[in-house]
């Protein structure tokens, strides 16, 4: 009885394993992440929906890496971005407006009437993808960390490129549907089984 008790519990922590793996949903972990770095929660689907719908080319990643490193350059160890010189802020707006362009967004800065930096994400067909200012994300850029988008980055692209990426339509920017339910069936099914393997061994225990 201990062997199948044993068994069974192997069974289950498999099963579980699996599905700690299988519930990983590519769409809330890439808008946790946007969240995290200040994009406003009102344009968070509107960006992931538009990542849906692109993928990004070995080429465009490579160019959108030297734009980072161009950036990285410009920067330095500077960790208060609002100190560069004007100079600097445009180089700095230049590579991101020419980094939007390469997965189809046109990106354009302005100043609105509290004098912050506003950036505004349009897709080829004049959609507004993501609207915020220089307030909503006071944190990076005031205490600036390079790393940080570069990670997200990384994400982008990792998620851009992820074949099952899940559906959703954004409401307000709101996720209001995410990935397949695919991995959650096979989790069930996973479990199902495991468990009639456990009945089966019990009941040729008991009835033998």
């Amino acid at each position: 009885m201990k062997k199948i008790f044993k068994s069974l519990l192997i069974s289950m922590v498999m099963v579980f394993t699996m599905a700690a793996t299988t519930f990983a949903n590519p769409v809330t972990d890439l808008r946790d992440e946007l969240l995290a770095i200040g994009v406003p929660s009102t344009y968070v689907g509107n960006v992931i929906e538009h990542l849906q719908k692109t993928s990004i080319s070995d080429s465009q990643y490579k160019s959108i890496k030297k734009d980072i490193e161009k950036a990285r350059d410009i920067i330095g160890d500077t960790k208060d971005l609002s100190k560069l010189s004007t100079k600097d802020k445009n180089s700095l707006q230049h590579l991101a407006t020419k980094a939007g362009k390469s997965i189809g967004l046109n990106i354009k800065f302005s100043k609105n009437a509290s004098g912050r930096t506003v950036v505004v994400a349009t897709d080829k067909n004049g959609a507004t993808i993501l609207k915020m200012s220089t307030a909503d994300i006071q944190g990076l850029v005031t205490n600036f960390n390079l790393e940080i988008l570069v990670n997200v980055f990384e994400s982008i692209v990792e998620f851009a490129n992820n074949p099952d990426k899940g559906n959703f339509t954004p409401i307000g920017g709101e996720l209001t549907q995410t990935a397949t339910g695919y991995g959650n069936t096979m989790v069930l099914g996973l479990a199902m089984i495991a468990g009639a393997c456990g009945i089966v061994v019990i009941s040729k225990k008991q009835f033998a």
